[in-house]
């Protein structure tokens, strides 16, 4: 097995031009990455974290639809001894700072927002108006989105999907509590 990241016979990386998918990949990963979670679809998650202050838990999500179980410090605990919120967060009833916790939750939307899905397309309409009609990709950037510069007969030419300030603002509502 090699250790490069990225194969070079990748088609993604290949094409002269990003293709949508790609492009639509691309903005779905950079909009999960700016959010701090999955957002959809729903599923089931299991995390193993420390009780916090007042009895507090946060969880990895801004949609939480279900609490399946909680375990502090190899016990089950009832129900009827936490409560926990849509927002992404449990309180336990009786606790001590500090305690080990496993949670299994079900979280995540059934279907994108919409408003989420307009700032996907916006992602994806920039990637295709910056990409070049032709050349060889001569770097990737990737944290929080992309940035690729080709080579072409015209010099090097940029393109990418890093979120817009207002794209940020109208995404605020589903990233996680906490991310800077």
């Amino acid at each position: 097995m090699s250790d490069d990241l990225f194969d070079p016979a990748d088609p993604d990386l290949t094409q002269p031009q990003p293709t949508p998918g790609f492009l639509l990949r691309v903005a779905g990963a950079t909009i999960r990455t700016f959010l701090g979670w999955h957002l959809s679809p729903n599923r089931c998650d299991t995390i193993e974290t420390r009780v916090g202050s007042k009895g507090i838990v946060p969880l990895p999500s801004r949609h939480v639809t279900y609490v399946n179980g909680v375990v502090v410090n190899g016990q089950n605990v009832p129900p009827s001894d936490y409560w926990w919120s849509e927002d992404g967060w449990l309180e336990l009833r009786y606790y001590q700072l500090g305690q080990r916790v496993t949670v299994i939750f079900e979280h995540g939307y059934d279907e994108v927002p919409d408003d989420v899905k307009a700032v996907a397309l916006e992602v994806v309409r920039q990637g295709q108006s910056t990409a070049p009609t032709g050349g060889n990709i001569s770097s990737l950037r990737s944290p929080g989105g992309y940035a690729v510069s080709f080579n072409t007969s015209a010099g090097t030419v940029a393109s990418g999907s890093d979120l817009s300030e207002e794209q940020r603002l109208r995404l605020a509502n589903y990233r996680i509590f906490g991310l800077a």
